[in-house]
């Protein structure tokens, strides 16, 4: 009986080596489109936009109006340490209540940021500072080991 214990044992790690220490998600920014008019291209097509991967992986779409093309790389664990640090009060907070105070505008394209914190939506009618900072940082983050991948396949960090 012991063996088979062991056995079993034995067979569970190897299979969770590899699924079961997948890598949670610590924040992803994903876009809605605006509502389409006839004749109109949107300006902001629907995808996502940036993810961050408890494992250090990073998907990053070369910008809001393209997240049909995108990166992958992997931030170094100082950077990835510090990115943790300043999230939530730095980046988060700020972009949350400027978010919250311009509201929601039903036919405008929007972004959806999902965190630790919780989840919201931004707006990208009239962009505020906070939105645009929050892009920016998004952007400027250096990136190691990067690669162009296909959005469709890749930036999950499940």
């Amino acid at each position: 009986m012991k063996k088979f214990a062991l056995g079993i044992g034995c067979i569970l790690i190897s299979i969770c080596s590899t699924s079961c220490l997948a890598a949670s998600t610590i924040v992803s920014v994903a876009q809605v489109s605006e509502y389409p008019r006839p004749g109109k291209v949107s300006s902001y097509p629907p995808g996502l936009l940036f993810e961050v991967c408890t494992s250090g992986a990073v998907f990053r779409a070369f910008g809001e109006g393209s997240p049909s093309r995108a990166e992958k790389g992997v931030l170094e664990k100082s950077a990835l340490k510090d990115f943790r640090t300043v999230l939530e009060k730095e980046w988060l907070a700020p972009l949350r209540a400027e978010c919250k105070a311009r509201g929601i505008i039903v036919d405008a394209a929007s972004i959806r940021i999902k965190a630790a914190s919780g989840e919201f939506d931004c707006s990208r009618y009239n962009e505020g500072e906070a939105l645009k900072g929050f892009e920016s940082k998004i952007w400027s983050l250096e990136l190691k080991e990067v690669k162009i991948v296909d959005p469709r396949i890749h930036g999950s960090c499940k």
